[in-house]
């Protein structure tokens, strides 16, 4: 009896030590799992702040790459020179790399409308365009000067459409949503493409490749005595903004909105920087971006509509 009692505790012993050599692996494996979790947060961080130059993605939306970085560059000089550190451009034509990349620190920057920049990673909103002294910008519905059968949305049913980008709010949401509005989806459509830019998106209409399409109205302004019409404007979306990444040093952010709120139209080498940025802009501003609602209605409505396409 002695003996059995002597062996069964030398079990229960071997058992306990198992036990406890389990939950020590358990404890090790979660400290290291933690240990790297805020090592990679502390890493990403020192990245952004310890970087000889900042990264920004510039969607390729707008314009052409080649526009895009001839045109934008005067800016990034401007803004080089005011935070002693050099800007690099990078044109992406699919802005999930920019998500991605907001999300890893591998970019600190980036510029665009509502649609784009509410999907980021928490963003620093630092400065906002202004159109007019007024902050946002509306669609033009353009047709080609020959087209007397659409006159409304609701003629669309049946029709060729042409979208720009697929993240872009005026090339893709805005008309989604008004297409909605008026009871229409993209399976009612007789056929629709994406084509890229805003002038993309007016070269298509105009080469009658495409019967109806929507761009930015100060883009399409310029064309109304090249063969293009304007139907109808659609209702104002939140401006373009400029956007750091979350991480990015607090200081740095106040320096770049400190710089593009100096930019003032009546000095000749600012105005050259913000004649960039297309017709009507008149300077930047702080605060917060008015309509921003708006602009995740917009992406919801556009989501949901691609998903229900088929």
């Amino acid at each position: 009896m002695h003996r059995k009692r002597v062996v069964l505790g030398g079990i229960f012993a071997v058992i306990g030590l198992g036990v406890i050599a389990l939950v020590i692996v358990i404890l090790t494996n979660k400290f290291d799992a933690s240990h790297q979790f805020i090592s990679s947060v502390i890493e990403q961080s020192d990245t952004i702040k310890n970087k000889d130059r900042l990264i920004l993605h510039m969607p390729s939306g707008f314009r052409r790459p080649e526009e895009l970085k001839s045109g934008y560059q005067p800016t990034l000089d401007y803004l080089s020179a005011a935070i002693g550190m050099t800007i690099e451009m990078v044109v992406v034509d699919d802005f999930s790399k920019t998500i991605e990349g907001f999300k890893t620190g591998t970019v600190d920057l980036t510029w665009g409308g509502g649609a784009r920049y509410v999907r980021l990673d928490h963003p620093q909103i630092i400065a906002m365009e202004l159109r007019n002294d007024v902050p946002g910008y509306n669609g033009a519905f353009i047709v080609h000067k020959d087209n007397d059968v659409i006159h409304s949305w609701l003629d669309l049913k049946g029709k060729r459409f042409v979208f720009g980008d697929r993240a872009s709010t005026l090339t893709y949401n805005m008309p989604v949503y008004l297409l909605r509005e008026a009871g229409i989806g993209l399976r009612d459509l007789g056929k629709y493409e994406f084509v890229g830019s805003h002038n993309d998106v007016i070269m298509t209409v105009l080469y009658k490749e495409a019967d109806a399409g929507m761009a930015m109205a100060s883009i399409a302004e310029q064309y109304t005595n090249k063969g293009l019409k304007i139907i109808e404007l659609s209702p104002r979306v939140p401006p373009c903004a400029w956007v750091a990444n979350k991480n990015m040093e607090r200081s740095i952010v106040k320096k770049i909105r400190a710089a593009l709120l100096e930019l003032d139209l009546k000095n000749s080498d600012h105005a050259a920087i913000l004649n960039a940025y297309g017709r009507n802009i008149t300077g930047f501003a702080a605060g917060r971006i008015p309509d921003i609602e708006f602009a995740v209605t917009l992406i919801e409505t556009g989501e949901r509509e691609w998903k229900n396409r088929r």
